[in-house]
């Protein structure tokens, strides 16, 4: 009887390790799975921004995108530390400007800047950009283009009303934006 008992034991313990062998295995495929999933789900995931009283706009975020939208809003946002000036707060406007521009054209964007900073300061110069909500989009480039007036004042006289269409390119690396270039955009007259 003792025999029987002891192997039937036997076979009971057996039973159990392979079946809690199994549980152990299936858990660490599943974890393994969960990882991967993350890290896929962490790489090309998008994030949503959605405001609570639905008053703005929707911004979907990804790694190296995201929707025109936040492109346009960059785009205003930048336009508006270069425009909106005086010669009183044309320094911090222009340092907020680096403080998002890209490594490759930081050197090109800061003397462009330092070149007008020193111009504001030297004649005292205010500027005020009026955005007419017209612009263009191209996502392939990552740029907008916005179109405007651009007004200068002398102390308290207008010098110069002049509309312009400004160009932004932007760059998006693991979920941050900087600026890559900024330029004017001259419309082209076709002669004949």
């Amino acid at each position: 009887m003792d025999s029987e008992v002891g192997i039937a034991s036997n076979e009971s313990l057996n039973s159990r390790n392979r079946s809690q062998t199994y549980v152990i295995f299936s858990l660490i495929g599943l974890l393994t799975l969960s990882i991967i999933a993350n890290i896929v789900l962490a790489r090309s995931g998008k994030t949503i921004i959605k405001p609570s009283d639905n008053s703005g706009p929707t911004y979907i975020l990804g790694s190296t995108s995201a929707n025109k939208e936040y492109y346009l809003d960059f785009s205003n946002y930048v336009i508006n530390y270069l425009f909106n000036v005086t010669p009183i707060n044309v320094s911090k406007n222009f340092e907020k400007i680096l403080g998002i521009t890209c490594e490759p054209s930081f050197p090109q964007i800061q003397k462009y800047l330092s070149q007008s900073e020193a111009q504001i300061k030297r004649e005292g110069l205010t500027s005020v950009w009026s955005s007419s909500g017209a612009f263009t989009f191209q996502e392939a480039d990552k740029a907008i283009t916005i179109e405007g007036t651009r007004k200068t004042y002398l102390a308290d006289r207008l010098v110069s009303e002049k509309s312009q269409k400004i160009q932004t390119k932007f760059v998006m690396s693991k979920g941050t934006i900087c600026l890559y270039s900024l330029n004017e955009v001259k419309d082209e007259i076709a002669t004949q």
